[in-house]
């Protein structure tokens, strides 16, 4: 639960930086040239946002992969038990 919370939370701080720049550029405060310093700012909370979404993906990957794995063992166990 907490890792969808994280994600939630990255997803939002990815959104409030695409819509500052947004507005930025549309104002003319920010330029195409002063673009790349923004981002540049922008960029640890840029790359903890892409990591928060990264976790919630590879926690729902292994879940996925455990359970097929678990029922794949579970089904060898009964079989040989009726053998």
């Amino acid at each position: 639960m907490r890792t969808t919370i994280d994600a939630i939370v990255g997803t939002v701080q990815m959104s409030g930086i695409q819509q500052e720049a947004e507005q930025g550029l549309e104002s003319g405060q920010l330029t195409e040239a002063s673009a790349e310093a923004f981002f540049e700012a922008k960029k640890g909370q840029i790359t903890e946002s892409l990591w928060k979404l990264n976790v919630l993906d590879m926690e729902g990957t292994l879940t996925r992969v455990v359970d097929r794995v678990g029922a794949c063992l579970a089904l060898h166990t009964v079989h040989q038990q009726c053998e």
